[in-house]
């Protein structure tokens, strides 16, 4: 039987070399994507220049944060 030490170096060991295992690159993930479409929707608020508003946003944020063009 391995001593409680070894068991727990190990343990730490482990533990401080799992986050270099994940890495995250933004944009990654849609390979091939060459066309995406915002579609509009229904507005269920009294602000009727809400469905503009946020359309508008996400035309022109959310490509580049996909990383596409």
């Amino acid at each position: 039987m391995k001593a409680p030490g070894v068991r727990l170096l190990i343990f730490g060991a482990l533990l401080l070399a799992a986050p270099g295992c994940y890495s995250f690159q933004a944009g990654t993930g849609l390979t091939g994507v060459q066309t995406m479409a915002i579609l509009p929707f229904d507005n269920s608020t009294s602000r009727l220049e809400l469905t503009q508003d946020v359309q508008d946003i996400l035309l022109r944020q959310l490509p580049g944060s996909l990383g596409l063009r």
